[in-house]
């Protein structure tokens, strides 16, 4: 991973700093599901839609009043057994469980985004703005909603008027944690769809800040602002660096997030030391016994004509213990999840 050292320009790939090789015993997927809630478990063991089906009834009446239980099942019977439609019933049955509850909305608009079903995932991110206008990250969600949706247009006023909110003092940016990243994505915008943004003439007069990194682009994104985790990234020579997203190790970055209204991180990998990258979790709650969905969206080949991305759900259950979330494999400046 690197980033940029705040008083120079200079590069710096944090993991190589000091002698700090993994040696930690990390969890796997298997060994996480053992942790799983019973009923996850019987339904990923089940052989059969129509046997997933009477597991899930069987257990509803019990977890009725938890959208987790419902969010569980809509993403199993999506994802296993490609039942949309079942899926869809499940979480319409019972929207009111999610309803005017953006934390729960921002979970549900992941699950969406993760399946491809960008229209979906743009609704759902509206109601979330409707219910947060003064958040920075509702305008970020709904313009790269828009993105998602081929709408590039909407996606650029979207960042526009946030401009404008600034500019007019009726909010206030965060250059330290979420400056950088609204101006890397809007960027990235301009570059990529600027002709279709501006027509005519006065495209070739957009002016677009030229994109230094060129690579494999990480962005990190968390439903609950009062989740703590950490993330460690373990590079090919099995060196690692942690970021502590905990108000015991980062208490002023927590209260800028809550501040200003985002909950992003974004690491950025180059091709400078090949091999295959790991990325591990540990999750420290969220001063509730409720689970906390983290999304990881993995930009291949960033900044070039041939950008491509890929977005992963987890769900963060299982405290204070380290274990995988995902591997990157990457080739010179070419990566793979």
């Amino acid at each position: 991973t690197i980033g940029g050292n705040p008083r120079s320009n200079t590069i710096v790939d944090r993991a190589r700093l000091r002698n700090n090789f993994a040696t930690e015993k990390i969890l796997n997927r298997e060994e996480v599901l053992k942790n799983a809630p019973t009923y996850l478990q019987e339904l990923k063991s089940s052989g059969s839609f129509g046997e997933a089906k009477r597991i899930f009834e069987n257990y509803e009446t019990t977890f009725s009043n938890s959208p987790y239980f419902y969010m569980d099942a809509h993403r199993y019977f999506v994802d296993t057994w490609d039942e949309i439609a079942y899926g869809d019933k499940i979480i319409d049955e019972n929207r009111h469980l999610f309803t005017d509850n953006p934390v729960l909305l921002k979970a549900l608009g992941y699950c969406y985004e993760e399946q491809k079903r960008f229209q979906k995932a743009f609704e759902t991110y509206k109601d979330v703005f409707i219910l947060r206008p003064n958040y920075a990250q509702s305008y970020m969600d709904l313009a790269n909603g828009y993105r998602d949706i081929k709408a590039p247009k909407r996606a650029a006023t979207m960042y526009a008027r946030y401009q404008y909110l600034l500019e007019e003092g009726f909010m206030e940016m965060d250059t330290i944690g979420f400056g950088p990243i609204w101006e890397r994505e809007s960027n990235n915008l301009l570059s990529l769809h600027g002709n279709e943004v501006v027509k005519g003439k006065k495209a070739k007069k957009l002016y677009v800040a030229k994109e230094e990194f060129m690579g494999t682009r990480l962005v990190f994104q968390w439903n609950d602002g009062e989740a703590e985790f950490e993330l460690q990234f373990v590079n090919p020579n099995n060196q690692y660096h942690t970021w502590k997203h905990s108000l015991a190790d980062n208490a002023p970055e927590i209260s800028r997030e809550k501040e200003y209204g985002y909950n992003v991180k974004e690491y950025l990998v180059d091709g400078s030391l090949p091999g295959v990258w790991k990325v591990n979790v540990k999750y420290l709650g969220n001063k509730s016994l409720t689970p906390t969905y983290l999304k990881v969206t993995v930009y291949h080949d960033y900044g070039s004509k041939s950008q491509q991305k890929e977005t992963s759900i987890y769900k963060l259950d299982l405290k204070n213990v380290n274990h995988e979330l995902f591997t990157l494999s990457v080739k010179g400046n070419v990566a793979t999840q």
